[in-house]
């Protein structure tokens, strides 16, 4: 398996959603709890397949397509079902919102810069660490915790300055 590893992780990253999101909608505590944990096995797995490509030069453009879309569709789809049957605020929505809009963008920002090579900042990494950290806190607690609302706040500051710098980065091309 081992030149395979960084594709399985990712793929495994792809599929756990279909275990995070009926424990999510099923709600109590056992159920977050095995959320939660699948939740962080895959966030550190998103780390773990890119140390592992690099490491043994097993990058490949698959990798590298399908490495971002898993980890949206994590976020995103946790996201989603934490709306679904909690009683959520209007600032939860509004965060919602402000992340779905970041992803959109730099997608959108990607599909633009087709055929170049778009290194992964240091800044998206923090960001990306920073998603998983919120949403780690929103599976656990109901509403927004303090801590969950200050990495999401930081994920959100610093999705928007990455995508500046993208801006700035492509005005200059």
């Amino acid at each position: 398996m081992g030149r395979y590893a960084p594709m399985f992780l990712t793929f495994a990253r792809l599929a756990s959603p279909l275990a995070i999101v009926p424990l999510i909608l099923n709600g109590g505590g056992l159920s977050n709890l095995f959320a939660v944990l699948i939740f962080s096995v895959a966030a550190l797995s998103d780390w773990a397949d890119g140390f592992i490509a690099r490491k043994m030069h097993l990058e490949s453009k698959w990798g590298k397509i399908l490495d971002p879309i898993a980890d949206k569709l994590l976020c995103l789809l946790s996201l989603l079902a934490l709306t679904v049957n909690r009683d959520v605020s209007a600032f939860f929505i509004i965060f919602l919102f402000l992340t779905f809009a970041r992803e959109l963008l730099m997608s959108a920002l990607r599909e633009g810069l087709a055929g170049k090579e778009i290194p992964v900042s240091v800044m998206s990494r923090a960001k990306t660490f920073a998603t998983y950290i919120s949403i780690g806190f929103l599976i656990i607690g109901h509403q927004l915790t303090l801590p969950g609302m200050v990495s999401w706040g930081l994920s959100l500051v610093l999705g928007y300055i990455a995508i500046a710098k993208r801006l700035v980065e492509i005005s200059r091309a």
